[in-house]
């Protein structure tokens, strides 16, 4: 994979889905809808939009050896999801796809819950880091769905759009 693929498939997704984290955080209005888990053993909401952040890092370090600024950590707040985007876009901002040059190269060992992994740069990023990345998003905004945060698929990818009220239950393919 060159240089500009592994930038395109990247930092572009991080700075958009980083923004929809943000936008995503700013509709809670209580600190019991970010701790709500969809069941119990999962992670809460916004700790599970705080992994997806922390994925970004995890994800660009290893292959481009860029150095993120440590991020703020502490129980997940509207603020703190909003400070550490904010962070993380100033990073990415500053990421060229010169950076990749010899990210096919590499080889990556990394730890996945109990497993340790040894993979190539291809393998890390198309079926590992950016699943992991979109799994935690996911999780974190249907976690948010059922504790009543009136959110949309256009909250979350920034494309979709419906009417106030719509609803897929009065729908059908």
């Amino acid at each position: 994979m060159s240089k500009e693929r592994y930038f395109a498939i990247t930092v572009p997704v991080f700075q958009h889905y980083l923004y929809r984290i943000s936008t995503i955080a700013a509709r809670t209005d209580a600190a019991a809808q970010l701790d709500y888990r969809v069941t119990t053993g999962m992670f809460s909401a916004g700790q599970n939009l705080m992994t997806a952040q922390g994925f970004v890092p995890r994800i660009l370090t290893p292959l481009c050896g860029h150095r993120f600024a440590p991020l703020p950590d502490g129980p997940a707040t509207s603020d703190l999801l909003i400070a550490r985007g904010t962070l993380l876009q100033n990073d990415l901002s500053r990421i060229t796809p010169a950076q990749f040059a010899e990210a096919d190269q590499k080889e990556i060992t990394h730890d996945a819950g109990n497993a340790t992994l040894r993979q190539s740069a291809e393998t890390f990023v198309t079926l590992y880091g950016m699943p992991n990345f979109f799994f935690h998003l996911v999780a974190g905004y249907s976690a948010l769905r059922a504790a009543g945060v009136p959110l949309s698929k256009g909250d979350f990818d920034g494309f979709h759009s419906y009417p106030t009220g719509f609803s897929f239950d009065d729908t059908r393919d």
